[in-house]
């Protein structure tokens, strides 16, 4: 692995001093891969734009974006607001739906309406709209670029922000709306009560009189329940009397009484409803016990289902953040690390060359090098990265046909 790689970048014997790196078709190689690495980006801004992360990943990429402007500036970051990002995804939800691009309403409802109706009491307060873009990226930079998307952006009087980003049909097209809110809470006044001494007093006293009478109350309330207890309990003996001397003088009614049915068939009858009844519990309790059998079945399947259900969303969560994870990657770091890849390659290929021209004339001595024909290639290869370095995500987004649009109040 180690003279593999001292083939490749270092001038050595195995090479002929000459590195790998720095020949022609390696070279060649090596640009057509930055290549379709550049060219990739294009469709990989069109997929993440399709998924059901794309406003997810464009919020928290705006968020950062203006934070990242804020700091630039000596500016505090703002912190993400849940309330301002209800009122952005209020006023989002209302131009989708009665299809209009504007601060204010066809009704004339003003932007600070969705503050208010959020539920937050403004101080300071900004609004900037964009819609039909493909990545977070372009509109930051659409924004910046705008004096008064800028204004806000950078504002220091404001603290917070919130951000909502919501797909839907505008004009016959399916297209991404974003609400950038600002603000700054107002604050709450202490308003510091004066109490008067006498008027204490006064309450004091009636509270005092107040007690006095209720206790008076519950006196008499005592008496009154005592008296009602004595007339219940004589009532109750009276009843209980009468209720004995009706009861014995049935009895002895029921006993002049003369049974027309004979015992024995009463008792044959008795037998055979025994006998039926204990075939009825028989089968009761057959019954009873495969129901219980069938719940105990029921129990276990419901048990194995929710255990599968848990599982399957665990898993699913597990894989939706993977995948957000990989796409929000994909959607702010890729041009970054592509670029970081041009500007390693530009400088290896300084360092590279150099050590060549070292080695060739004061180590080994073997002048065996075509300068005539290497350095020409070298420039043309460096002019080729640095233009790869130029053509920047948002230069590569204005192949895609669409039209972004923005509003800054």
């Amino acid at each position: 692995m180690k003279k593999n790689l001292l083939k490749i970048f270092i001038p050595c014997k195995e090479n002929n001093y000459f590195p790998l790196f720095l020949r022609q078709k390696f070279l060649n190689y090596y640009l057509i891969l930055i290549l379709i690495l550049k060219i990739f980006t294009v469709p990989l801004i069109l997929y993440i734009s399709k998924t059901i992360f794309f406003a997810d990943i464009t919020k928290n990429a705006l968020v950062e974006f203006l934070n990242i402007e804020r700091r630039e500036r000596g500016l505090a970051p703002l912190s993400l607001n849940p309330v301002l990002s209800q009122s952005a995804y209020l006023k989002a939800k209302d131009m989708l739906e009665r299809g209009y691009f504007s601060h204010w309403s066809p009704d004339g409802i003003s932007p600070w309406y969705w503050f208010k109706l959020a539920g937050y009491d403004y101080q300071f307060a900004g609004e900037n709209l964009a819609i039909g873009f493909l990545d977070s990226k372009e509109v930051n930079d659409a924004w910046m670029a705008s004096p008064s998307h800028r204004q806000n952006i950078l504002n220091p009087n404001y603290k917070e922000v919130g951000i909502a980003v919501l797909k839907g049909n505008f004009n016959g097209n399916e297209v991404y709306l974003v609400v950038q809110h600002f603000g700054t809470p107002r604050e709450k006044k202490q308003i510091k009560v004066k109490t008067n001494q006498s008027n204490l007093i006064s309450q004091t006293k009636k509270i005092e009189i107040l007690a006095t009478n209720s206790n008076n109350l519950a006196n008499q309330s005592r008496v009154l329940s005592e008296k009602n207890e004595n007339l219940s309990s004589e009532t109750s003996s009276a009843l209980n009397n009468n209720l004995n001397i009706t009861t014995s003088s049935l009895l002895a009614e029921k006993e002049n009484i003369s049974v027309s049915s004979s015992i024995s068939e009463n008792l044959n009858e008795k037998e055979d409803l025994e006998t039926t009844s204990s075939n009825f519990s028989n089968t009761d309790t057959q019954f009873l016990a495969e129901k219980e059998n069938l719940e105990q079945n029921f129990d276990n399947l419901n048990s194995q289902t929710s255990s599968f259900i848990s599982s399957y969303q665990n898993n699913n969560l597990k894989l939706q953040k993977i995948a957000f994870g990989i796409l929000n990657f994909a959607a702010t770091k890729y041009t970054f690390l592509l670029n970081l890849i041009i500007y390693f390659t530009l400088a290896f290929l300084i360092f590279s060359l150099s050590l060549t021209i070292y080695f060739d004339i004061f180590v080994y001595r073997k002048f065996i090098i075509d300068y005539k024909g290497l350095i020409p290639r070298l420039i043309t290869f460096s002019v080729i990265l640095i233009f790869f370095l130029y053509i920047d995500k948002t230069k590569l987004l204005q192949i895609i046909p669409h039209q972004v649009l923005i509003y800054g109040f």
